[in-house]
């Protein structure tokens, strides 16, 4: 929580740059952007406002050494809100402009922005849709202020109505959940074939997906070439969705971990996610994503990588680091299965 004794200086503490100045070119002119973009600005600067005018109310009237009345508290309360408030819509803002493939998700001290996770899981889950990114944002922030009791400026509530409802994002966030782990587990089932078997030059995408596709084709859920459409929708984020099956798709929140001091909240176990998410985009970068011929399954190029002035967080125990599994001995049996059709059918051109 910054200090309140300089409002001016709530909004220059925030994460980023002031809006205002994050849509203007080198020039001073106006950058070019959709008009969603432009009401969102608007929303921002009025929050902007709301901080600032709650600040002088809370400085104006110190609190002593009792803790101040209840009315002093109070207004210690709304300034805290209204500045997670603007943090957040700040971000949403700033969503557009934000150059691929860096996760913009620090300060500049390099600390977690409130709105981290969100970001990311939004990216991870629309790396193709940056309105739904946005939207579910929005979302958010209407159901903190329902919570916590913070009254909306007649342009947010604007904004928010014409937002699609939770239930409408919830059925996309599922199917798209369904997409990444599919993802997920193609992209650590090639590795861990590349690292524990003698299978290397099987650990590529045709194999795997074809023994994916036999699965999932019989449960009506996916064919190989809907596969083929999703591994290229998530591109970008082929690594994080890597990450998140290799450590059971979970944030963990313990109150006490063994040789550790304090607890291990899910915001730190966050942190470390994206620990493992660097990793393994590393491991995807040294293997192809086919046997023969063909780009890496990750790569800085492509892949949502922490800015330069990222500080690894220590985390516990096995919280930060990318394991892979041995793969299944039924996937082993599968691709036993596809080398001897392949080897009965010479003339057929062999899976990559």
């Amino acid at each position: 929580m910054p200090e309140t004794g300089d409002s001016q200086d709530l909004w220059s503490r925030g994460v980023r740059p002031t809006v205002a100045r994050a849509f203007l070119g080198a020039s001073g002119a106006p950058s070019v952007r959709d008009d969603h973009s432009s009401r969102l600005e608007e929303h921002a600067g009025n929050a902007n406002k709301i901080v600032r005018r709650r600040a002088a109310v809370a400085t104006s009237h110190p609190v002593g050494g009792g803790g101040g009345t209840s009315e002093h508290r109070s207004h210690l309360g709304s300034l805290d809100r209204a500045y997670v408030l603007v943090l957040v819509l700040s971000t949403i803002c700033l969503t557009g402009s934000c150059p691929m493939p860096v996760l913009q998700i620090l300060d500049g001290s390099g600390q977690m922005n409130v709105d981290a996770p969100l970001q990311v899981f939004g990216k991870m889950l629309f790396p193709d849709k940056q309105h739904r990114q946005i939207q579910l944002l929005i979302n958010a922030v209407a159901d903190y202020c329902v919570r916590n009791d913070i009254h909306c400026a007649p342009t947010a509530l604007k904004l928010i109505q014409e937002n699609p409802a939770n239930e409408v994002l919830k059925k996309e966030v599922e199917e798209r959940f369904e997409v990444g782990m599919a993802v997920g587990l193609i992209y650590c089932t090639i590795l861990s074939l590349g690292r524990f078997t003698e299978l290397k030059d099987r650990a590529s995408f045709n194999t795997v997906s074809a023994i994916v596709a036999n699965n999932l084709t019989n449960k009506g859920v996916a064919s190989k070439r809907t596969l083929q459409s999703w591994w290229d929708t998530m591109k970008p984020v082929r690594h994080l969705w890597g990450a998140w099956v290799a450590r059971g798709a979970q944030l963990n929140n313990f109150e006490y971990v063994e040789g550790d001091v304090g607890s291990h909240t899910a915001g730190v176990d966050f942190a470390c996610f994206l620990v493992q998410a660097m990793q393994a985009l590393d491991a995807g970068a040294h293997r192809s994503s086919a046997a023969s011929k063909g780009g890496p399954l990750a790569a800085e190029s492509f892949s949502y990588v922490m800015p330069a002035h990222w500080r690894r967080p220590k985390c516990p125990g096995p919280f930060g680091t990318f394991v892979l599994k041995e793969p299944a001995p039924e996937v082993l049996k599968q691709i036993g299965a596809l080398k001897a059709a392949e080897s009965s059918q010479p003339s057929k051109p062999r899976r990559k």
